[in-house]
């Protein structure tokens, strides 16, 4: 007898969908992926360039990981993370063109930076 996977209930996921959500809704872990975005980097340089410090970036980068949204290769005394997937990165800019069309569309003002 072989057992089959049962393919998720509808509800299922978009239970699973709603927890990818809440990972990019803390604004420290979306500017990670963000940043990632352009290539990989260590969590030092991350740190650096984000003003967060090593433990809170390590922290994000852990439950990012986890998720499977970021993977990490090591070289020498080294992890280097790079996003798992582009597709991370299309959700974000897609979200990213919604908010700009809103935006635009109210006629509010936005400061530069919003426009990539």
């Amino acid at each position: 007898m072989t057992t089959r996977k049962r393919k998720p209930a509808p509800q299922d996921i978009f239970q699973i969908h709603a927890g990818y959500c809440g990972m990019f809704s803390n604004p420290a872990r979306l500017r990670l992926v963000w940043t990632l975005g352009s290539g990989e980097r260590t969590v030092t340089s991350l740190a650096r360039q984000l003003k967060l410090s090593v433990s809170t970036c390590s922290r994000h980068l852990a439950k990012l990981r986890d998720k499977g949204v970021v993977v990490a290769r090591r070289q020498g005394a080294h992890l280097y993370y790079r996003v798992a997937s582009p597709c991370f990165l299309e959700g974000c800019r897609g979200i990213r063109r919604g908010i700009i069309e809103v935006l635009r569309r109210s006629r509010q003002a936005f400061g530069a930076g919003y426009d990539s």
